[in-house]
């Protein structure tokens, strides 16, 4: 596990890579073993080294101090791979940064981060301080207000609110996650976000019926992203289906199948609930296909992308063998067989990987319309597939 400590300062943190900007008094720990020592600590006892310091201490402006890192450096320019790094923790050094450097470290660390990395950020609360500051008049919150002016980067440039900070990070292709608790003596919040990553189907669909733990529940099609619930995983590769029986301890059923063969390994209405999740797309006949499947449940759910979805990347899955518009007005997903022919015409590798890159796999740049589009397509993802509910027989319309 790679995490960035970035703006160090004097807090030397263990199992980190400690990062801060080159100063006259800020010396690399392979020169300075002595700071190393001085200032290492953990991040649960963050300052552990500092407890000695009060409001009165630091009520008179900057300390005169030394600090140690393991690199120079900031939020950007940093000498590691995209997508390479677990987490980013950072507290009280966003708010030395404009609003447009701000940005920019925000989508260096978009870059940096894998899917589902953590960045943790930790700021001055301002309202609570100028409350404070309104009720006591003491100075030590007009200088936590403005930084300790140390030099030209003890400045606070950004004033941030719990809801102006999730807003810039929901921008730039984070997630929030939770709120950490204080750990300084002066009013403050930490913030953990997560790069963003597409959520699959099982976990944002809205399932119309409540699943007793009494139904026996199948998942045709499980792919990377078994539905949790089911008791019978069926695919046609045998390596999904080795994989879910290690994934799941070997306690659930797996059946080596393909649903275009009819299932007759299956009885009658043996399920009560069946979960298919993009897997009807790639079958030759989707109207024999649904019939499998009403014979084998009482109901279940089918989602596939829509032809929308399928657009917006030129068709990049040569194996889907069909565009799905939504439920016509007879509430039926209706299946428009793919001109393979034609969209070979267009279609473009390079220009595969772009949208690609742009809307699903970043890394993000330092350009407001990409950054728009990625937000777009997180946020959307799921209305860009189709979802049919079924409860006695599964109907579809097929158009040729």
């Amino acid at each position: 596990m790679i995490r960035l400590h970035i703006g160090c300062g004097a807090v030397y943190l263990d199992s980190y890579i400690n990062v801060d900007i080159e100063s006259p008094k800020t010396y690399l720990a392979k020169d300075r073993p002595d700071l190393v020592e001085r200032w290492r600590t953990t991040a649960d006892r963050y300052y552990a080294k500092h407890e000695d310091k009060t409001i009165d201490v630091l009520r008179h402006g900057p300390l005169d101090q030394e600090y140690v890192c393991d690199i120079y450096g900031s939020f950007t320019g940093l000498p590691f791979a995209a997508g390479s790094i677990d987490e980013v923790l950072s507290r009280h050094t966003f708010e030395h940064l404009s609003q447009r450097e701000a940005s920019r470290a925000l989508d260096a660390v978009e870059q940096l981060l894998k899917a589902g990395g953590r960045l943790v950020l930790d700021v001055p609360d301002h309202e609570a301080t100028l409350e404070l500051f309104k009720e006591t008049g003491d100075p030590f919150y007009m200088r936590h207000l403005l930084g300790p002016k140390r030099d030209n980067h003890g400045y606070h440039m950004m004033s941030y609110t719990r809801p102006t900070l999730t807003a810039l990070l929901e921008e730039h292709g984070f997630r929030y996650v939770q709120e950490l608790p204080n750990i300084h003596f002066y009013p403050a919040f930490c913030l953990v976000f997560e790069k963003n990553v597409l959520v699959p189907a099982r976990d944002w669909v809205r399932i119309p019926w409540q699943i007793p733990d009494d139904w026996l529940v199948a998942d045709i099609g499980p792919g990377a992203y078994p539905f949790l619930r089911a008791n019978v995983y069926i695919d046609r590769d045998v390596n999904v289906l080795r994989a879910i029986g290690d994934y799941r301890g070997g306690k659930w059923e797996t059946i080596h199948a393909d649903v275009q063969s009819g299932l007759p390994q299956v009885a009658d209405r043996q399920f009560d609930y069946v979960f298919i999740s993009h897997t009807m797309e790639h079958v030759v006949d989707p109207m024999k296909a649904a019939r499998t499947l009403s014979r084998i449940a009482k109901r279940g759910t089918m989602i596939v992308p829509s032809v929308i979805k399928e657009s917006l990347f030129l068709f990049e899955e040569d194996d889907h063998q069909w565009s799905i518009l939504p439920s016509s007005a007879d509430g039926k997903a209706v299946f428009v067989r793919n001109n393979r022919a034609y969209i070979d015409t267009f279609k473009d590798i390079d220009v595969q990987k772009i949208l690609c890159r742009l809307m699903r796999l970043g890394p993000d740049k330092d350009d407001w319309e990409r950054r728009y589009m990625r937000h777009w397509f997180f946020q959307s993802d799921p209305l860009l597939d189709v979802v049919q509910h079924w409860e006695g027989e599964l109907n579809i319309r097929v158009i040729e």
